[in-house]
């Protein structure tokens, strides 16, 4: 009698036991599924979505001569960018998957072939652009080299002339190249470029907001006293009253709705924050026959800029500078740039936060 009681008792806490299982693993499912179907506004920022690695340098240095580059240094290169650049991939292939907002984006329309380097490059504002357009001009489209150092146009005659010079994305074979960068440096480096520089014709209509003189007198020289501009608070008010982001010029405007990140089919995803090392990986990509000592002399072109003389290079010395302009902001506006370049963030894996 007993052992009939004690098997009882055995059986019942089995299929309690089991209930209580398949309850939580149908709740488990379900929650899962549900958040294949949120839209863009309802995703946290620590959510289990995938990762990529952190934007910060790869433990293998690269010579200070860059054509002293060795096989055994570039081969470690690009074994560890083969994988980041999947994890970036996997991850724009997750949310272009789930989220109908970034499958409604169009192409883009930035995407060049580059001749005889079996690569097609997508040339964003404000991500490295520059650099590649003084590349090929130096080595594909010598004709354009005049306009390197004649920055009094911010560079636009140097652009108008390789792009000319370039097709338009025409082979699907081609390796599919995009650069991206941390979006709250990019806004850094378009205000000290575009406005305190150059007082940017485009942001015209912001000038006329704060009532400042954007238009500066004929007789202006770079030795003398500079009229009031715009700060940058006034100016990242500007980007945040603008209803539509797709109205902001391209400099400032979110990177994933020029990049066409679901339609383009990327091979190679780079930052500017390791610009020099995503360029020899997207290079000996388009051209495996390329050796080292050959893409350390293509690398030593490339980083010849044009550098502007108030860009500084010291990665502290960025992040302090970022930080300065940023402390001048409220928090109602830095909650307005979340909401603008949240798409930024996420598909790349940057700071939801500027840094403070």
């Amino acid at each position: 009698m007993a052992g009939r009681k004690n098997n009882y008792k055995l059986f019942t806490t089995i299929v309690v036991t089991c209930g209580f299982l398949y309850f939580y693993v149908s709740l488990s499912s379900n929650l899962l599924a549900g958040s294949n179907q949120k839209s863009h506004s309802e995703y946290t920022f620590t959510e289990s979505v995938p990762k990529t690695i952190e934007h910060t340098d790869t433990i293998e240095e690269l010579p200070e001569a860059f054509e002293q580059l060795s096989e055994e240094t570039l081969q470690l290169i690009i074994n560890q960018k083969k994988i980041e650049n999947s994890k970036r991939l996997a991850k724009i292939a997750w949310f272009c998957d789930a989220e109908k907002k970034l499958q409604s984006l169009p192409p883009t329309s930035h995407m060049y072939d580059i001749p005889g380097r079996n690569l097609s490059l997508s040339l964003i504002a404000k991500v490295a652009s520059t650099s590649w357009v003084a590349f090929l001009a130096r080595t594909e489209i010598p004709a354009c080299i005049q306009y390197i150092e004649s920055s009094h146009s911010g560079h636009a005659d140097l652009h108008a002339c390789v792009k000319e010079g370039l097709t338009v994305d025409q082979h699907e074979g081609h390796v599919r190249a995009l650069f991206i960068r941390d979006p709250w440096t990019r806004l850094v480096s378009v205000y000290e470029d575009k406005i305190v520089k150059q007082r940017f014709v485009q942001a015209d209509e912001c000038y006329k907001r704060w009532r400042i003189v954007r238009k500066l007198p004929s007789n202006m020289t770079d030795d003398k006293a500079v009229p009031a501009n715009l700060s940058f608070a006034q100016f990242i008010a500007c980007i945040i009253e603008t209803k539509d982001p797709n109205d902001l010029d391209p400099h400032y405007r979110p990177q994933y709705l020029m990049q066409g990140l679901c339609h383009e089919q990327y091979t190679q995803i780079g930052t500017l924050e390791d610009l020099n090392r995503d360029f020899l990986f997207t290079m000996k990509m388009a051209q495996p026959s390329l050796t080292a000592a050959q893409l350390g002399n293509l690398l030593k072109i490339f980083s010849r800029g044009p550098r502007r003389p108030w860009e500084v290079t010291n990665l502290t010395d960025k992040r302090l500078r970022t930080a300065h302009y940023f402390k001048s902001l409220t928090e109602t506006s830095i909650q307005g740039l979340q909401n603008i370049y949240k798409w930024d963030v996420l598909l790349h894996s940057y700071r939801f936060r500027p840094l403070t």
